[in-house]
Order: C-alpha cells, then sequence, then structure tokens
C-alpha cells in the first residue's frame, strides 16, 4: 500500500511501521480512531467490547480497574448502585434480604434494623428480643459483656479465637494473637517464646528448638543460626542462650547480643544449657563468685565442695574456703575447721575471765596498797589531832621509823614558825616512806581542847588526798619564810 491506514475505534497502534491495528485488551477501551493506545477501565466500570467502558450493573461492583466485568455480587444487607466500586452497608431502619440488591428497603413502622441488616427487627442489633411474663408484649434486652446478636433476635457467645467488640459482631482474633476464654471482647497477644502465624486462634505455638522469639505479637520465630555456631534454644525460648555439651554462655561484648559460648575451663563440667553462673566446678576447686570463669585450687581439698551453689563445706568460709566459721575453730596439725563444743566453749570462756581478773588484780595492787596505807597514816593523824587530851599526842613518831630518814638540806629549818593563819601557804617538807616530799599548808585548825593540827597538800601529787598532820610532828620540816605575820590565833597554855 502507498499510504498508512488509520486505525478505528476500539484498536490502537503503539509501533511506528506497524502492518495492523490491535484490538484493546480486556479491562480497555479506545472510543476514538486512530490512536496509540487504549484508556484502562476505571474501577466501578468495566469494557467487554473494547471501545468503551460501560458502568457496573446494579447490585454489582469492582474495585479494580481495567476489569473485563462486575463480578462481585453484594450480599444480603449491602447494595451497590450502577457505577459501583463497592457495596454499600444497608443504613439503619432499612435492610436487603437478597443478594445483589440495588438499593435498601425500609423496615415496616413496628420494626427495626441495624446497619447492615438482612431483615427487620424489633431490636436492634446488639440487643435481644425478651418476652414478657403476660407472653404477649416483647421487650428488648442489651446484650451481656462478652455476647454479640448481629440481628436483634437473640445473644450468641463468640467460639475460642473470636471476641466481639461491640455487641453486635464476632470477629477472629488477629495473627499473633488469641483468644482461649468464652465471652472475649478482646484478644491477647502472643507472648515472647510464642507465635501464632493463622487468626482465630485459642492458643499461640511455642518456638522450636533452634528457634527464638524476643517480642510478643509474632507470626513467627526467628532461627538460632544467625548466631555464633554452637549457639542454640529449647522449646519456647526468648533468645538463643542454649550452648551445647562442653560449652558454657557468658558475657561477650563483640556479639550482637552481649552473649557467646566459651569452652568449659579446666577443673569444671559443662553439661548442655550451662551458663557461668551455672558452671559446675570440680571439688577442690574455688571462685570468686557466679560471674567468674577462674578457678583456683584449694589449699585443703575437703574445704572447696565444688558445685555452681555454695563453694565451701559447712565450717569453711572466705577466700579458698580457707577460713574458718563461727564456732569453729582451726586444728592446726591439719589445717581442718572442726565445731566447737559448748561445754569447751563456756570453760574457754571462764578460763580467758578469770586470768583477765587476775591480771587487772595484780596490776591495780600497787596502788590499792599504796592508797590503803595513806588513808590508815591520813585517819591516825586525824585521831592524834581530835584527842581530847590536852597535850599533843606525840604517838606519831611510832608510824615511820626514824631509821633511815633523809636529813634535810640547809635550805630547810627545824624551827617551826608561829602557830596561826599565816602558816597556810607556807612551803613544808613531810617525810613519808623513807623519803622527803614537798607540801604546803592549805589550812590550820585547833580542837576544843586546844590542840593543833595542819592540813597539806602535796606540791608533786597534786592528785593525792589531803593530809593532816601534827603541828609539833617531827616528820614535819617548815621551809623558811620571808616573813613571817603575828599569829592571830590564841595559842593554848602549858599545863
Amino acid at each position: 500500500q502507498s499510504e498508512c491506514v488509520v486505525c478505528a475505534s476500539g484498536s490502537f497502534s503503539a509501533e511506528d511501521g506497524a502492518v495492523d491495528c490491535e484490538a484493546c485488551p480486556a479491562g480497555r477501551s479506545q472510543a476514538a480512531s486512530g490512536q496509540s493506545e487504549c484508556v484502562v477501565c476505571a474501577s466501578g466500570s468495566f469494557s467487554a467490547s473494547a471501545v468503551d467502558c460501560e458502568a457496573c450493573p446494579a447490585g454489582r461492583s469492582q474495585p479494580a480497574s481495567g476489569q473485563s466485568e462486575c463480578n462481585t455480587v453484594c450480599l444480603p444487607g449491602t447494595y451497590a448502585p450502577a457505577g459501583s466500586a463497592s457495596c454499600d452497608h444497608c443504613p439503619y431502619n432499612t435492610y436487603s434480604s437478597s443478594p445483589g440488591a440495588a438499593a435498601c428497603d425500609p423496615c415496616p413502622d413496628d420494626l427495626k434494623a441495624g446497619l447492615g441488616q438482612s431483615y427487620c427487627s424489633r431490636c436492634l442489633p446488639g440487643e435481644a428480643e425478651h418476652i414478657a411474663d403476660d407472653g404477649l408484649s416483647i421487650t428488648c434486652l442489651k446484650c451481656q459483656n462478652g455476647t454479640f446478636s448481629p440481628l436483634g433476635l437473640y445473644c450468641e457467645v463468640p467460639p475460642l479465637g473470636w471476641y466481639t467488640p461491640d455487641a453486635v459482631q464476632s470477629l477472629p482474633c488477629a495473627a499473633g494473637s488469641f483468644a482461649n476464654e468464652t465471652y472475649a471482647t478482646s484478644c491477647t497477644a502472643c507472648p515472647a517464646g510464642r507465635s501464632q502465624p493463622a487468626s482465630g486462634q485459642s492458643e499461640c505455638i511455642g518456638c522450636a528448638p533452634e528457634t527464638y522469639q524476643p517480642d510478643a505479637g509474632h507470626l513467627g520465630c526467628e532461627p538460632c543460626a544467625t548466631f555464633q555456631l554452637g549457639r542454640g534454644s529449647r522449646s519456647g525460648a526468648v533468645s538463643c542462650d542454649y550452648c551445647g555439651a562442653g560449652l558454657y554462655l557468658g558475657d561477650d561484648a563483640s556479639s550482637a547480643d552481649g552473649k557467646n559460648c566459651f569452652a568449659c575451663p579446666a577443673h569444671a563440667d559443662c553439661a548442655a544449657g550451662t551458663t557461668l553462673a551455672t558452671l559446675n566446678v570440680h571439688p577442690g576447686y574455688w571462685r570468686t563468685g557466679r560471674t567468674s570463669p577462674k578457678l583456683k585450687r584449694c589449699f585443703l581439698e575437703s574445704a572447696c565442695v565444688g558445685g555452681n551453689a555454695s563453694q565451701c563445706a559447712p565450717g569453711y568460709h572466705k577466700t579458698l574456703c580457707a577460713s574458718c566459721e563461727h564456732n569453729y575453730y582451726l586444728e592446726v596439725s591439719t589445717g581442718e575447721c572442726y565445731e566447737c563444743d559448748a561445754a569447751a566453749t563456756r570453760r574457754t570462756r571462764h578460763f580467758f575471765g578469770l586470768h583477765l581478773f587476775i591480771l587487772l588484780l595484780f596490776c591495780a595492787s600497787p596502788f590499792i596498797v599504796a592508797r590503803f596505807l595513806r588513808a590508815r597514816a591520813h585517819d591516825a593523824a586525824k585521831r592524834r589531832f581530835r584527842a581530847r587530851s590536852g597535850r599533843w599526842s606525840r604517838s606519831a613518831k611510832a608510824l615511820l621509823p626514824k631509821a633511815g630518814r633523809v636529813v634535810p638540806d640547809g635550805e630547810t629549818s627545824t624551827s617551826r614558825p608561829p602557830w596561826g593563819k599565816n602558816l597556810v601557804g607556807t612551803a613544808v617538807k613531810v617525810h613519808a616512806v623513807g623519803a622527803w616530799l614537798r607540801a604546803e599548808i592549805v589550812d590550820v585548825e585547833t580542837d576544843y581542847s586546844g590542840a593543833r593540827g595542819i592540813c597539806i597538800q602535796y606540791t608533786d601529787y597534786p592528785s593525792a588526798d589531803e593530809e593532816f598532820h601534827d603541828y609539833e610532828s617531827e616528820d614535819i620540816m617548815y621551809l623558811p619564810q620571808s616573813q613571817t605575820p603575828k599569829s592571830d590565833i590564841p595559842q593554848p597554855q602549858d599545863d
């Protein structure tokens, strides 16, 4: 031919130099001539003739585009006008009792219907008809929680694996969830370690060995092959934390989940599934804790029982089980700990208590004896001073022997200063225990019979008690004074 032919409507030619025009395929159309492509029929329409797209007839729908027919027939309770992409539910108080309805019919005046109903009833969906006691009238009661009524006639219980969210319909639990009780109003997600690939189920399936699932609500389990070789899992595992025999599971920062399988250390047993905490240590060996893989040999094999719980035998504790517990004692010859006998414990306490008392008594005896002697001398001096006789008693000379007395040096004088209050503050030397001790007069006193006495305080021993002495005692040496005030105390007359 000397010229090209224009493609008629319902056909097209997409390539240059084409010999023939092609008819539009099903679901496509072309009303114009001389076109290089066909038009896809929209949803709610179809094409059977290739020239035009036709609207779906009433009572049928087509949700997809490019289709050659409208093969979705509306179910009872739904309807579809011509050219619909989907079937819609009948509105409240309307119904469609047969399939392929183009519209819904209104309910009679004394009846009603819920959304998407195929017939009318006295009660709404979610309610049930209840015949009154007189047997004539009918009332509507709401379905109890966990039951449903799609037609408003009676309430039903959803089967296991199903639930009712609104008392109107019953729905299957989605995959990854389950409902194992009647009157269910919701579904429960499958827990970690279990899964459910199907919908409408009453239970979940545990993960098979060598698989795991760490999260809830999943359709399947993951294989342990993604981890280090040798790691596996048992049934229903949430992680691949199962190592084979001769290995144990421990921490590893370089691993994806921070865990890894390690070779069992020497002097320990690792059965399948062993972790670092459950490491079975041999008797005679010890480790610092259940998080340490390092084992140390004990000094005494019988002290370390091994295992994965208490590492020390009864009576032993601390590092390498080398110390004895309370109420146990160490036998030095064998290094073993033995339980203390109750009677032996009491005897030991009494023994140490007695020795401690004797030691304290021995240390305190010099102070007790010295205080006793000083108290006796003090009391004797007071008695002499308080004597009723007119003359001062000189029997105090017998308290301390004159033999061995140290003669005072030149600064002392055997002459006594005049009697009186002026003696207070006078420095003296007192002969005691074979030595002359420095003292100071702190008080003077004359009794009712005229006897004169002085009260002295040792200068070198300020903590010592004050002592009474005869004013004329040979054991008192008066140190010289720069001035001697006149006595203001009357002097007793000689007999």
